[in-house]
């Protein structure tokens, strides 16, 4: 009996504690995030005695909520500026989910009374048009100001065509709107033109300079910055960006050689086995008892190591378009060896270590020629040059 009670109050003062918690959240304001845990606690069970201060708190943070967006709306409904009226649009948007929230636990009925607890209830859907209409129309208007404006900042473009992204999430775009959008979108892009320029004595393979010029989308941290490889007439380009090679070592062809030694105590083949007095020790049988005999094996192992290196110098030169000065220099410099190893030896194979049998089943293999050197090197030079292209201050 003592459990169950103590089980009980357990019980009894956590409930009321919730009760509290959701009293609190209501009384700062936090309408929405009450309305949630009043929710939580209803719709297990609606009709329970211990539900019943839920009802009266969802009532209440539902009603201060929504007549807290009402005022709201009242005071955007005078607009006419794109910002806010998309504001107010979200206004409603959000009273309307409120709204359908908590429909599906309606009836809710006061246990005192046997009477159901009053919810106000709307229809939103005129002014979810309007709002959203008013929206588009000012948003087509100020864009159309905008896009008047041939000198107008990119920052400009920017924003409208944002509030284009944020209007096509509630209504696919009209043949007019996506016009505007993409003129919007093409006039706050910075085009950048991309190339490769070889200030070295190395002959730069054409297939590593398309590697380079690829440039995927979304290459630079800035979504507005779009790269170039071919340039376009009617693009206006606002930079230039040049990866400049300016030196290409390679070294010479080296095989170094080392030599070890070694010897090892190998099993080879078995003997009868003896006493002290030299005979034959038999088992239970009485047959001869045989062991391994062992003997000591020698060989000389030399290992060959195939290297040629490559060390590539480059900046990456960021210019402006129109005056041709020299904005940032970034420089690059990326290392790529090419190694081989094999093996031959002298004298007994079972003395060899276990690596060095490895090495001995390779051969010899023809050195790559520099510019196969440059293509191997490819990738790694590639993702240098995008990890710089992404710190340009485009």
């Amino acid at each position: 009996m003592k459990n169950l009670g103590l089980f009980l109050l357990i019980i009894c003062t956590l409930s009321c504690t919730t009760v509290k918690t959701t009293q609190k959240k209501l009384n700062s304001g936090s309408y929405d995030t009450a309305i949630e845990d009043a929710l939580k606690k209803l719709r297990p069970n609606k009709s329970k005695k211990s539900s019943q201060p839920y009802v009266f708190l969802l009532q209440e943070a539902y009603e201060k909520a929504q007549k807290r967006d009402a005022d709201k709306a009242r005071q955007l409904e005078i607009s006419t500026s794109y910002p806010q009226l998309q504001s107010l649009y979200g206004v409603y948007a959000q009273m309307d989910r409120r709204q359908k929230k908590i429909e599906p636990i309606l009836p809710l009925v006061n246990l005192q009374t046997g009477k159901s607890v009053p919810f106000s209830q709307k229809d939103y859907f005129p002014q979810l048009q309007q709002s959203l209409s008013r929206w588009s129309t000012a948003l087509q208007a100020a864009s159309s100001q905008t896009l008047q404006q041939p000198s107008a900042p990119k920052d400009n473009y920017r924003v409208l065509y944002d509030a284009y992204i944020d209007l096509s999430q509630v209504q696919a775009w009209t043949t007019a709107e996506q016009s505007i959008a993409n003129e919007l979108q093409f006039r706050g892009t910075n085009f950048v033109r991309a190339s490769v320029e070889n200030a070295t004595e190395q002959i730069l393979p054409k297939a590593l300079e398309n590697q380079l010029l690829d440039i995927p989308t979304g290459a630079h941290q800035n979504r507005w910055a779009v790269f170039h490889q071919k340039p376009q007439e009617e693009v206006p380009y606002t930079y230039a960006v040049r990866l400049q090679f300016e030196a290409i070592d390679i070294s010479p062809e080296r095989i170094q050689e080392q030599v070890f030694e070694s010897e090892k105590e190998v099993e080879d083949g078995t003997t009868i086995l003896k006493d002290e007095d030299g005979n034959q020790v038999k088992d239970s049988l009485g047959n001869a008892i045989e062991v391994p005999r062992y003997k000591t094996v020698r060989s000389v192992f030399y290992q060959s190591l195939q290297q040629k290196s490559l060390l590539v110098r480059a900046s990456l030169v960021l210019e402006s378009e129109d005056s041709k000065e020299v904005l940032t220099r970034l420089p690059l410099e990326t290392q790529w060896v090419f190694e081989h190893r094999f093996g031959t030896y002298k004298g007994d194979r079972r003395a060899l270590r276990k690596n060095w049998s490895r090495l001995v089943a390779l051969k010899q293999i023809p050195f790559p020629s520099n510019e196969e050197m440059l293509l191997q090197a490819a990738d790694q030079i590639k993702g240098e040059y995008l990890a710089l292209l992404r710190r340009l201050p485009l």
